[in-house]
């Protein structure tokens, strides 16, 4: 909750937070925000990489400017190609987690190719824009997952 104050009047304004979608790459970091009731993604970018510190700050800088509740990060399942290893995307994670916020990991399988599909059908074959869109398949199958699952235990 935030508290304003105005004149001699006192307001309480409750802050609603958001979701901050992040496919993490190897060059690129790719950004989706939810909106507060959790029904809608927006891509807002991707990050080129440069060095930890530089990257934390930009994310810190979103976190703040989005009022970003908890970061949902594209977690590498699968073992059939390169990717992040388990290791080092929990290595992702405590960093992350050292901004502040909750991160929860999230089964990333097929996003890209996902995104690369997307782009396909429209026409657009632009790299850079992959992974800000993988990071918008990841975060909405999160919320969609935290929807359905919600629904699975009031509905028992």
């Amino acid at each position: 909750m935030q508290l304003l104050q105005s004149a001699s009047k006192i307001f309480i304004r409750e802050v609603i937070l958001r979701y901050l979608g992040i496919d993490w790459g190897i060059s690129h970091l790719g950004l989706s925000i939810s909106d507060p009731n959790e029904k809608f993604v927006f891509p807002i970018g991707s990050i080129t990489r440069t060095r930890w510190e530089e990257d934390l700050a930009k994310i810190r800088q979103i976190i703040k400017e989005k009022d970003v509740g908890a970061i949902v990060l594209g977690n590498p399942l699968r073992t059939d190609v390169v990717s992040a290893s388990p290791k080092s995307i929990q290595r992702v994670k405590r960093k992350l987690e050292s901004l502040g916020v909750d991160v929860i990991l999230f089964d990333e399988r097929y996003s890209s190719k996902e995104a690369l599909k997307i782009q396909e059908i429209l026409g657009k074959k632009d790299k850079s824009k992959v992974h800000e869109i993988a990071s918008s398949i990841i975060l909405k199958s999160f919320l969609e997952h935290k929807a359905n699952t919600k629904k699975t235990v009031n509905d028992s």
